[in-house]
């Protein structure tokens, strides 16, 4: 018990900062998921709004908003790089950050989903605002955490399983959001995102808390040795950085897949089971998603002993490939009745096909992390200059990058296959049934699910389906395609470059240490 608060010994990390860094990723990531998997859902089956064209109209306002929020965050990502990698304070470079953005992001993600004070536009430009506030406080808190990685330790091996502990808090964070969600939602839909934002928001807050007050760094003579650098130099640190702009790519590109099966995959499950039984058949899914991201971590693990990452990356695009290509077939098929499987029996495919896809899925990404950390040492051996806190700033702009793609790209599926016209109608409901107890016109569960099937069994499903699984299977096989492409191609790092690059790293650092003596 007592090792667990032993101080560092060289590179060694001690147990205590190790285990509370990487699992206090469980709030964060549980934030998170509920934003980026259920947001967009949420919108949809709660925009007070019974007109179709001001619902289409109001959605289409948020969706430009978001994407430009979206895109200006990403640009703006590098900048807050910058302030973090020049901050000096008692307390740390990155846990000041990572506390303040931890905190009031907890705040905003309450009052996003608790308060309703306005209705039609009103209710809008309430969430735009929010929303906004939401993504500037998640920014400062994301770049501070991944940040800290380098600052805890240069050993790859330990750098490597603190990213492995890492995702295994994602995947507990976000697969338990995303599990419980979606069977818990229809009929209720602003009650149970209320109550859910509150928890987690207490949770997230709580869980920064405990990173800033448990968690210990490296000297800090080591960790802010590096000279202040200006504005410019940040863009200059990213485009002189090859590898990095490489990663950057692939990152986007990889975030981009798994972001279609999340946003798409509801209003799927829905047209395809039913209403009601549409989330417990999600839930179904994710189930399958989550053991084979979660597995991913102990392949990942093993395969890194025996194999390159060349090879690891290459199985593993090859095996979600496959998985993607029977999804599209299967469901598009089986959205035209083409294929007649019955629901009780494709409920059950479907989990099957997300364990063949996100278990190798998992296993490529974990290989990004390794490699995009990999990346600050280049940055170092090419140039002389860690820095960081830019280059840390790289994933979190790869997933702003990926957001706001996937805002257009979600948009304009839910469109092309009708699938607003009838969530509008669902909304009507939804609203009804959010309204307080002894309101007359507030409806019951049973009544707001009856009401919303009946406006799903009007509409096309046919239509609705095949666009959906389109943006399910086929769109994040070819970005997973051209994600792999990129990094066999070219990004030039392998392992046996890393331990020359390292190797040469030490050595530059002995001698210059040796000099100061010398002049000393």
């Amino acid at each position: 018990m007592l090792n667990l608060f032993k101080t560092y010994k060289g590179d060694n990390v001690p147990k205590l900062t190790k285990y509370v860094y990487s699992f206090t990723g469980i709030g964060r990531d549980a934030a998170y998921t509920l934003i980026n998997l259920f947001l967009m859902i949420y919108l949809q089956l709660t925009l007070p709004e019974s007109d179709p064209q001001q619902y289409k109209l109001m959605i289409m306002t948020i969706m430009i908003t978001m994407l430009v929020i979206h895109l200006w965050d990403a640009v703006n990502d590098p900048i807050i790089g910058m302030l973090i990698e020049n901050s000096r304070f008692k307390l740390g470079k990155y846990k000041p950050w990572i506390l303040i953005g931890g905190v009031l992001n907890g705040l905003l993600l309450m009052v996003l989903f608790s308060f309703r004070p306005f209705g039609g536009w009103g209710y809008v430009i309430f969430f735009i605002v929010t929303y906004l506030l939401w993504e500037i406080s998640f920014t400062l808190n994301d770049i501070g955490y991944w940040g800290m990685v380098p600052s805890l330790t240069r050993d790859p091996k330990q750098r490597n399983q603190i990213t492995m502990l890492m995702a295994i808090a994602i995947n507990i964070g976000a697969f338990t959001v995303g599990g419980l969600v979606p069977s818990l939602y229809p009929g209720r839909a602003i009650q149970v995102f209320r109550t859910l934002s509150i928890i987690i928001g207490s949770v997230l807050i709580f869980s920064q808390l405990l990173l800033v007050f448990l968690c210990k760094e490296r000297d800090r003579s080591e960790v802010d040795s590096e000279e202040i650098i200006k504005v410019k130099d940040i863009f200059k640190v990213v485009f002189q950085n090859k590898p990095l702009l490489v990663m950057l790519g692939a990152i986007v590109l990889h975030y981009l897949g798994g972001s279609m099966f999340n946003n798409l995959g509801q209003n799927y499950m829905h047209f395809t089971f039913g209403y009601a039984e549409g989330g417990q058949a999600f839930f179904y899914f994710l189930v399958g998603y989550a053991i084979g991201s979660i597995a991913a971590n102990f392949i990942f693990g093993f395969l890194v002993k025996k194999y390159t990452r060349a090879q690891i990356l290459r199985g593993a695009f090859t095996i979600s490939a496959i998985g993607n290509s029977l999804l599209f077939v299967i469901g598009s098929t089986h959205a035209f009745g083409w294929l007649q499987i019955p629901n009780s029996i494709y409920q059950w495919i479907l989990p099957v096909l997300a364990l063949i896809i996100f278990t190798p899925n998992g296993v490529f990404y974990l290989t990004l992390l390794v490699q995009i950390t990999n990346t600050v040492e280049y940055n170092e051996w090419k140039f002389g200059e860690r820095k960081e806190g830019v280059v840390f700033a790289a994933r979190p702009f790869a997933a702003k990058i990926s957001n706001a793609i996937t805002v257009i790209v979600v948009f304009l599926t839910l469109t092309v296959g009708g699938v607003y016209d009838i969530t509008n109608k669902i909304s009507d409901y939804e609203v009804l049934g959010g309204l307080p107890e002894g309101d007359a016109r507030r409806l019951i569960t049973e009544e707001v699910q009856d009401l919303a099937q009946a406006a799903i069994d009007g509409a096309n499903l046919g239509r609705a389906r095949f666009v959906l699984i389109l943006g399910m299977a086929l769109l994040p096989l070819i970005c997973q395609t051209l994600a792999y492409l990129l990094v066999s191609r070219k990004y030039p790092i392998d392992e046996k470059m890393y331990d020359q690059m390292v190797k040469e790293i030490d050595e530059r650092r002995e001698t210059a240490a040796e000099e100061q003596v010398v002049e000393a």
